[in-house]
């Protein structure tokens, strides 16, 4: 049975069908209950930001994250594109990713960008954003919110989060950043881009900020690099991934925050 998918376009924001992997329930938060804080979340996020006026950016990002979401096996999954610096992005719960136009300049190929977008598409699936709010936990610490969203984390993985991110998320960080780059490899192998975009993308984005459990495993490395060796031809880069980054807005210096990611310069 195949999924299909339906793109609609609204000035940075699309709507993509994914449906979210199965793992235990998390009886404190209903779907329901997920879909509206990951809305919340998402306009809270927005409101700093605003979406990107650039419809043909848009369209790629979200066509990307598409094949992404397809690989990943699904139901829904809300793409907005924001016009910031940042190069990041923030995997909210009830299937909202958002993509910060930072990132899209911040990588050197199609398959960096696939790869950390397939890794964030992870999180979703593999719903790290609620996985620990339940039981007695969930109503006594976590309130209204999940763990990992305290203190500002807002949706973003471990690795762009900065040591900032609560001391109880790091201790989980480990595990959570090693499934999603597993599950990441894997998609970018079903959709035909370079796994090895995974781990350049994130050196590329490399911080002294990140917390050391949520590093790149060397058996993600090791994983990434099976599949090349697998002797299948994979998609790096195109034009259209070139054109759209030379021509977004550069950041500034001074612009991005000390929890963003320092670019490194290709190689």
């Amino acid at each position: 049975m195949t999924c299909r998918l339906s793109l609609g376009l609204i000035l940075g924001s699309v709507w993509v069908p994914l449906a979210f992997a199965q793992d235990a329930p998390v009886p404190f938060y209903s779907a329901e209950r997920k879909i509206a804080l990951g809305r919340q979340l998402a306009a809270e996020i927005e409101a700093g930001a605003g979406l990107l006026d650039d419809e043909t950016a848009v369209e790629f990002v979200a066509g990307l994250a598409g094949q992404l979401a397809r690989a990943a096996g699904a139901d829904r999954l809300q793409i907005r594109v924001l016009e910031s610096a940042e190069a990041k992005t923030h995997a909210l719960p009830g299937g909202f990713l958002l993509v910060r136009s930072g990132l899209v300049v911040g990588t050197e190929t199609a398959a960096e960008l696939a790869g950390i977008l397939a890794h964030n598409i992870a999180h979703i699936t593999a719903r790290h954003g609620t996985r620990n709010a339940s039981g007695s936990l969930g109503e006594n610490m976590l309130s209204s919110v999940p763990l990992m969203f305290l203190g500002g984390w807002n949706g973003s993985c471990a690795r762009t989060a900065g040591s900032r991110a609560p001391l109880a998320w790091q201790k989980v960080a480990g595990g959570y950043e090693e499934e999603a780059d597993l599950l990441a490899l894997g998609y970018l192998d079903q959709v035909g881009y370079d796994p090895n975009g995974l781990v350049d993308g994130f050196d590329r984005l490399a911080t002294e900020h990140i917390p050391a459990t949520a590093r790149m495993t060397a058996a993600v490395r090791e994983k990434a690099h099976e599949y090349s060796a697998s002797g299948r031809t994979y998609t790096t880069t195109s034009s259209e991934f070139v054109e759209i980054r030379d021509r977004l807005p550069k950041p500034i210096a001074g612009q991005q925050n000390e929890q963003t990611p320092t670019l490194l310069p290709a190689p």
